[in-house]
C-alpha cells in the first residue's frame, strides 16, 4: 500500500510559471539611482537556472545587466539598481529577456515573459 509518507511529489502549474517585476515604473532624479526586484511566481525545478537579460538603452547604466535565479533564490529574487546617465532624460522603456537552462524535457520557463520597467528621468 502507498501512503502520503512513501510519495513526494511537486505539482508546478506551466502556465503560472513567470518573471515578476517589482516595480514597473520608476521615477529616479537626474544624478540618482533606483532599484527593483526580478523574482520568479514559482520555484524553477532543481539545476533549473533562469537567466532574465536587460536590454541595455544606453541611457542607464543598470547593476546587475544578468540576474539568474534558481531553486535557491527564485522567491527572494535579485535587486537590479538603476543609474540615468548624464544625457538620459524623459522617459526610457527598459525591456527584458526571459531564457532558461532547463533540461529538455522541462519547459515551465519557456515561454516566461517579464515587464518593462518604464524610468521617467526627472530633472534636479
Amino acid at each position: 500500500a502507498v501512503t502520503e509518507a512513501d510519495q513526494a511529489f511537486t505539482v508546478k502549474d506551466a502556465e503560472s510559471s513567470g518573471v515578476i517585476i517589482s516595480h514597473t515604473a520608476l521615477s529616479i532624479a537626474a544624478g540618482g539611482s533606483g532599484e527593483y526586484t526580478v523574482s520568479l511566481t514559482q520555484a524553477p525545478a532543481t539545476g533549473e537556472t533562469v537567466t532574465v537579460t536587460i536590454a541595455s538603452t544606453g541611457l542607464i547604466s543598470y547593476n546587475p545587466l544578468t540576474v539568474e535565479l534558481t531553486a535557491s533564490n527564485w522567491e527572494a529574487g535579485e535587486s537590479v539598481t538603476l543609474s540615468p546617465l548624464a544625457q538620459a532624460t524623459g522617459t526610457i522603456a527598459v525591456s527584458h529577456t526571459v531564457t532558461s537552462s532547463a533540461a529538455a524535457d522541462d519547459t515551465e520557463f519557456d515561454t516566461a515573459t517579464a515587464s518593462n520597467v518604464t524610468v521617467t528621468v526627472v530633472s534636479n
